[in-house]
């Protein structure tokens, strides 16, 4: 079975709330980048479904889920890194990048799940019409 990203939020998720035309706050911010993650999830899983019918055997399959893997992977510490979004040891209830920390981590996500879209477009374009 291919590796497909989520494409609906938790129940507790943040991305529940409202995203409003003009956010103003970061529960607005993490809300409207979170449903544009979810978006972007879900035209992978469309790329995804289609590479995977074009690879075939089971030998290609399994790089293709190592490679999506690692890309997850990749993502999550990217992101962590860049927004500092880790908890604080010294004050347990804060992030070390503060408040804006989970909105800077939902912008890299969305703009490194974006570039992957486009990088899951050609991988289908080179393996050709099944």
């Amino acid at each position: 079975m291919p590796p497909f990203l989520p494409t609906s939020a938790p129940p507790d998720s943040g991305v529940r709330f409202p995203c409003p035309k003009h956010p103003g706050t970061t529960i607005d911010l993490e809300s409207c980048s979170g449903r544009r993650i979810l978006a972007l999830n879900a035209r992978i899983n469309v790329r995804i479904k289609l590479i995977w019918s074009r690879l075939g055997n089971a030998t290609g399959r399994r790089y293709f889920v190592k490679a999506e893997r690692a890309w997850q992977i990749y993502v999550e510490n990217e992101c962590r890194s860049r927004s500092r979004a880790w908890i604080n040891p010294a004050i347990p209830s804060q992030y070390v990048g503060g408040t804006e920390a989970p909105v800077l981590a939902g912008i890299c996500e969305e703009e490194l799940t974006a570039a992957h879209l486009h990088e899951l477009a050609e991988t289908a374009a080179e393996l050709g019409p099944h």
